[in-house]
């Protein structure tokens, strides 16, 4: 489905982009008139981009989908296929010398609360490991040396009353090991907390993403292998 966004409905998009849960008054734009406001509202609801739940708003899992293709600069589609990279930056813990791998817990929607591996979109021109560099320092602050080892698709799918199944995810990852770290790490961004998590104990990690488990076991191999991973979504 193609969507026509208003500028300020992708202002509207933004801000629950970061919340779940938002009431009116809340998602109220600044200098706009209320009735202003309730038409553009109302119209990210007719488009089924916006679920009204008693007295708060919230993204329904057709506006997931959308805003997990826009380029949040300008909150419009990118037009090219989704393709990420994801770094697993390592070390050695200074002090019980235990193997620890940087992850990040995501303070945006889709995966709202959940913990990931740290990463994003490769622009156009890039190549994968300039792609996976930049994303590193712009989220994290770190650089280190950088090894591709594994290639992931990942097709998520939700339940839907009419056909059974519906797609809701299909991005191809770029997998990178990164070590030898250094630089200040920066613990929180708007988009994400950053955090040092045990090797050993990330499997058991509640908040963890199920894919997360897997990147690991492949991205730290130091082989080059593709594989999919198809998943049913939960509080995509």
């Amino acid at each position: 489905m193609q969507y026509e966004i208003h500028p300020y409905q992708r202002l509207i998009l933004k801000k629950l982009m970061y919340q779940s849960d938002l009431r009116f008054s809340e998602l109220q734009i600044k200098d706009l008139t209320s009735k202003h406001f309730n038409y553009h509202l109302q119209q990210l609801i007719d488009s089924e981009l916006i679920e009204k739940k008693d007295s708060t708003y919230t993204l329904s899992t057709a506006g997931k989908k959308f805003i997990a293709k826009v380029d949040e600069a300008n909150m419009k589609l990118e037009l090219q296929p989704k393709v990420s990279v994801v770094c697993f930056a390592e070390r050695q813990n200074s002090q019980t010398g235990e193997r620890e791998i940087l992850l990040s817990k995501r303070l945006k929607h889709p995966n709202y609360g959940k913990v990931v591996g740290v990463g994003g979109k490769v622009r156009f021109g890039e190549t994968f490991e300039e792609a996976a560099r930049r994303e590193l320092h712009e989220e994290t602050g770190l650089t280190g040396t950088f090894e591709m080892t594994g290639i992931l698709r990942k097709i998520g799918h939700q339940k839907n009353e009419c056909s059974g199944q519906e797609i809701v995810l299909d991005i191809l990852f770029i997998l990178f090991h990164v070590t030898h770290t250094s630089g200040e790490l920066i613990e929180k961004i708007n988009d994400q907390q950053n955090i040092w998590c045990k090797l050993d104990e990330i499997p058991n990690r509640k908040d963890i993403t199920s894919t997360v488990p897997l990147f690991l076991k492949h991205g730290l191999s130091g082989t080059i292998e593709n594989f999919e991973h198809v998943v049913e979504m939960e509080g995509f």
